[in-house]
């Protein structure tokens, strides 16, 4: 009785919502407020957000860099 699979569906369904519901608050806070200005204005908004979100991730996260293992063993396939 294996439900590992259900497990992993659980998981991109949860990563879907949550991702989702970022994209949702990153628009109405920093896109939509300059979608009828000028280009320039939008573009500093982007800016401003992907800022933001890079500190975000470093302070939620952390800063060092992690090694992930090998999924092949250090052979070629």
């Amino acid at each position: 009785n294996d439900t590992s699979w259900l497990l992993v569906a659980a998981g991109f369904v949860g990563a879907i919502v949550i991702a989702s519901a970022y994209g949702w608050s990153i628009e109405r806070v920093a896109y939509r407020p300059v979608r009828n200005s000028k280009r320039l204005i939008a573009l500093i908004s982007a800016i401003g957000m992907s800022i933001f979100l890079q500190n975000y991730v470093s302070l939620t996260q952390g800063s060092r860099d992690v090694a992930l293992p090998s999924l092949f063993n250090g052979q070629w396939v």
